[in-house]
């Protein structure tokens, strides 16, 4: 799938979506879409309170970290040590539940 292009589902479907290296992949696509069009698509499809596990490059992780609670997303995150002794990060997201009263 294209994350450039709206997902082929109904808004609040999704209870986790799991993003391994997905978006420093299209960082540097000729026909480059913004990050934060990506996230707008994630935030589209998931449900309340339902959660986003990221794993990425550290630029990507920073800016998600910077632009998830405009989304009114929780962030957690972690630094781990994978097989080869490497620095991964891992962001776990959820986003809020919030209703207008």
């Amino acid at each position: 799938h294209d994350w450039c292009e709206p997902f082929s589902t109904y808004p609040r479907t999704y209870d986790l979506l799991h993003a391994n290296y997905l978006l420093s992949h299209y960082k540097d696509r000729v026909s480059y879409c913004l990050l934060e069009d990506i996230m707008l698509e994630m935030d589209r499809i998931l449900r309340p309170q339902a959660f986003v596990i990221i794993r990425d490059e550290e630029s990507i992780i920073s800016r998600i970290k910077e632009l998830a609670p405009k989304f009114l997303w929780d962030v957690n995150s972690y630094q781990l040590q994978n097989q080869e002794n490497k620095t991964e990060f891992v962001l776990i997201c959820r986003k809020k539940f919030w209703a207008i009263v």
